[in-house]
């Protein structure tokens, strides 16, 4: 009995011991989180890329990330999934946080110090819709950038649907630029639909009337953008982008005031892999 009462105690104490460690750890992960501490925002002037999807979005997003001081990352779905979980208001609360950070993590694992970061300006109610994109943004950069120097780099954010929100990506980033990617709708429907079946084959076997009306909206979108503002966005047609690659890119860099440099165009394919996730193929 004597044995197993101190047993016990020292039992309790480790516990007691390694909480105290894993709290003097998770203090010292934000003392040292990059997000947190010393944070420099990434560059207010990122290139948008979007269009209804398999019409080619990845393709120029490729591309266009070959190019010198761009980056680029694998779809977020941050606006199309996340925002609408947050709600109305700019400011996340704590609350809302579960909810927001387990569909985040449906499309790619958030780090340790993303999700530290988020929770700690939650907390001390600075933690805005803006911001948590932000986030999102430099936790996918952080196996390409330094995260010391992304703001020295022009991002580059390409997921379907973002004509849905170009709106919100113009009011967050006034001096952004935006991409939109057409591709017949005949072709792009089928690829959809094929795609769609491998996931879910009652999705994929939807009337082509329903995808039709979806191709539509999402090109009146891009028409009413450009309508407003034709500074700011490009319409590039997938068929005459994969005829005359190096004369479309060489379009596309000038809109964006970029300089164009064709021999980088040969490392796309290893570029390319860093914009799929492995399930995506």
């Amino acid at each position: 009995m004597y044995v197993q009462k101190h047993q016990n105690i020292r039992i309790q104490h480790a516990g007691i011991k390694g909480m105290k460690n894993d709290k003097a750890n998770r203090t010292n992960r934000l003392k040292d989180n990059y997000f947190i501490s010393g944070l420099k925002e990434p560059r207010q002037d990122p290139i948008i890329i979007a269009g209804f999807p398999r019409s080619g979005t990845t393709l120029v997003q490729a591309n266009l990330a070959t190019q010198e001081n761009i980056v680029s990352f694998p779809e977020t779905h941050f606006f199309e999934r996340v925002y609408r979980v947050v709600g109305r208001n700019e400011e996340i609360s704590t609350k809302s946080l579960g909810g927001v950070i387990k569909c985040i993590n449906r499309r790619s694992v958030l780090s340790i110090d993303a999700e530290n970061a988020i929770f700690h300006l939650a907390k001390k109610g600075e933690l805005t819709k803006k911001f948590l994109f932000e986030i999102v943004v430099m936790d996918n950069l952080r196996s390409q950038v330094p995260l010391a120097y992304l703001s020295e780099k022009k991002w580059l954010e390409k997921t379907p649907y973002n004509e849905h929100f170009f709106e919100i990506f113009h009011k967050y980033y006034p001096n952004a630029k935006f991409i939109y990617v057409v591709r017949n709708p005949e072709k792009c429907i089928l690829s959809k639909r094929r795609y769609m079946m491998q996931w879910n084959r009652n999705a994929g076997f939807k009337p082509v009337e329903v995808y039709a009306e979806d191709w539509q909206k999402s090109l009146t979108l891009a028409e009413q953008f450009k309508s407003n503002k034709p500074e700011k966005l490009i319409i590039v047609k997938f068929e005459q982008f994969i005829k005359n690659t190096e004369e479309m890119m060489g379009s596309i860099c000038d809109f964006l005031g970029i300089k164009f440099e064709p021999e980088y165009l040969q490392s796309r394919q290893a570029v390319a892999k860093l914009m799929v996730l492995d399930w995506e193929h």
